[in-house]
């Protein structure tokens, strides 16, 4: 697999209880650099949604345990990220109460790969120009600040050469700071595969971006904290409240 681009790569969680259809739905959508997750219960989802941001959500109408109208009306209580609901029917009572819930778009089971890639980028492109006007495009955890389009970052005023993986690593650490994300997504987004148990490469690139956090941390002691087997954390605690 290809290494996602930068300011391309986007992230999507599918939650479906037919696990061979999102398979295949995550399989085609990585051809096209999109980075996903999938679950297969209401709950799962509820849980992920709190712990990780993602750029879209696929939700099934029918989950086994929840219903997705439910899943959706808690997700749009405090989030506005896109949403596009599918179901195995194709009842039009169904499709207006999901669009009136908050979801962006409704299809039937029956699409094509083809057809919900190109509304996912459509729907994507349109969010991300309503952000890039009314949001800053640095990020900003502490006195660390990285501007994901030129790839510079500054501590404290000071700036830290990256390299491209250790950039992407921060990216991701930054977007959800102060929040687990997992091996897998940091591995995808920023080496363009998933680490395997015994796949150091992942760690070499944390250890190195830790020490160029340490040389440059004058105000603001940052840290990447790891979570045996699962992920990271990147922590801001001030040295002078």
């Amino acid at each position: 697999m290809s290494t996602p681009s930068l300011r391309t790569s986007r992230s999507v969680m599918i939650v479906d209880a037919n696990q061979p259809a999102s398979a295949a739905i995550s399989k085609y959508l990585c051809r096209a650099s999109y980075i996903s997750k999938c679950v297969s219960t209401g709950a799962q989802a509820i849980q992920l949604l709190h712990e990780q941001q993602f750029d879209m959500v696929l939700l099934h109408a029918e989950l086994p345990d929840i219903d997705g109208i439910e899943v959706l009306k808690h997700y749009r209580s405090y989030s506005t990220q896109p949403v596009i609901m599918f179901s195995d029917g194709d009842s039009e009572p169904d499709r207006v109460l999901g669009l009136e819930l908050g979801a962006d778009d409704y299809l039937g089971r029956f699409f094509s790969f083809r057809e919900l890639q190109a509304r996912i980028d459509a729907i994507l492109r349109r969010s991300l120009s309503s952000a890039r006007a009314t949001a800053p495009s640095a990020l900003k955890v502490g006195t660390l600040s990285l501007d994901p389009s030129t790839g510079r970052a500054t501590l404290a005023n000071e700036e830290i050469v990256l390299t491209g993986a250790e950039q992407r690593i921060l990216e991701s650490l930054m977007r959800c700071a102060g929040r687990l994300v997992e091996r897998s997504f940091i591995g995808a987004f920023a080496l363009g595969q998933t680490p395997g148990p015994y796949d150091r490469s992942l760690d070499t690139h944390i250890s190195s971006l830790r020490k160029k956090l340490r040389l440059h941390a004058a105000e603001t002691q940052l840290k990447i904290r790891s979570l045996r087997g699962q992920g990271y954390v990147l922590t801001s605690v001030s040295a002078n409240p």
